[in-house]
């Protein structure tokens, strides 16, 4: 039987993707994820979040049996959608009416759009991040910032608390003395206002992107490494990297590398309370450990995205991407699984098969 999918997301005219609206979505990726959806069999309503008032009138509206959330806040408030509070909002509102909602609840939401919580809860699962410092703007920022200075160990990186794609990051967050600091912390604050600044140690390896898919034994897919050029991933030079994907590594599930990797990533989902779907980015430092630098709840799923790349590496389609995404989050939530679906997602899952943790961490050590 179908079900009627409620699908949210925020999405602006191309040349109006840039600064505070560099989170939403091109009407052209809107398109695909709308059309992998209607793939699943089911009904679908789109709607263009714009305020609290019309995501509830619209839910009031219609007879919906889980949303399908690719918003990251509401277009006529846009600082939700850079200041980490967004996903949080909606999903309040999700949940005020009872609605099913892809991706991670609330809490989860809430570490992964604010980076010092993130990595305070993987800190105390065991989970090696960059030392960090949280620098609060409406508190003096000269003692704050000579602070830093006396206590850490230049070059260090700088980078708002919330928000996502690499918003406020440029060239210029790796800063190697006093003044370099002050600066990026002074332009951060001019171009984002009084937001929470994240100042932590700068990892000098290669950088990897991880995405995990699934349920309470998820499967992470193959794994992007980027070439050790790629010191500062920027708006920018995401928006580039589609063009240079042939410099990429892939790490799949042959490569030696592949199960310290996923060992590291599955432990990550499951400190943050994760649900249907995370990427995570991994920074090695010299010594070629491994560090979660960013945690995204809210993933791109778009065409052109990281996680549409990796179901690349295994020869599924980007509609495949949405349907299995759409299918854990209907199963989490006992929702029933139309026969459509089923049948996409019985060849997924057979091909994700061999990325899926077989033998846990402590039954390893035994």
């Amino acid at each position: 039987m179908k079900k009627n999918i409620l699908f949210l997301f925020n999405a602006v005219e191309d040349s109006k993707r840039v600064g505070i609206f560099g989170e939403c979505a091109s009407f052209k990726a809107v398109d695909a994820i709308y059309n992998g959806l209607i793939k699943s069999g089911n009904n679908v309503e789109p709607l263009n979040v714009l305020n609290p008032q019309q995501l509830s009138d619209k839910i009031n509206q219609g007879n919906y049996h889980l949303a399908f959330v690719i918003a990251e806040g509401y277009l006529e408030i846009p600082e939700t959608l850079y200041d980490g509070s967004g996903s949080q909002l909606i999903r309040q509102v999700l949940k005020a009416h009872n609605l099913p909602y892809t991706h991670s609840d609330i809490e989860c939401m809430e570490f992964c759009r604010n980076k010092d919580f993130t990595y305070q809860i993987l800190k105390e699962n065991g989970i090696l991040v960059p030392s960090f410092c949280v620098l609060n703007p409406d508190l003096d920022l000269l003692d704050q910032l000579q602070e830093i200075d006396a206590t850490m160990d230049y070059p260090l990186f700088v980078k708002p608390t919330g928000g996502g794609n690499s918003i406020g990051i440029d060239e210029s967050s790796i800063v190697y003395n006093f003044e370099q600091l002050d600066n990026k912390v002074t332009a951060l604050i001019t171009q984002l206002g009084n937001v929470m600044i994240l100042v932590e140690t700068y990892l000098s390896g290669r950088e990897y992107t991880i995405g995990v898919i699934g349920d309470d034994n998820p499967f992470v897919l193959p794994v992007v490494g980027f070439p050790l050029t790629y010191k500062v991933r920027s708006f920018n030079s995401k928006k580039a990297e589609h063009s240079q994907r042939e410099s990429f590594q892939i790490v799949d599930c042959d490569d030696p590398r592949y199960l310290q990797i996923q060992d590291l990533a599955i432990k990550t989902f499951k400190s943050v309370g994760a649900e249907d779907v995370i990427r995570l980015e991994v920074r090695e430092d010299s010594n070629k450990n491994l560090y979660v630098i960013d945690v995204n709840g809210t993933p791109a799923v778009t065409q052109g995205a990281s996680l549409a790349f990796m179901m690349e590496q295994l020869g599924l389609e980007h509609y495949q991407l949405i349907c299995s995404v759409l299918y854990f989050a209907m199963l989490k939530n006992d929702i029933e699984v139309n026969s459509e679906l089923k049948n996409i997602m019985g060849h997924i899952l057979g091909v994700l098969a061999p990325y899926q943790q077989t033998i846990n961490t402590a039954q390893q050590a035994m």
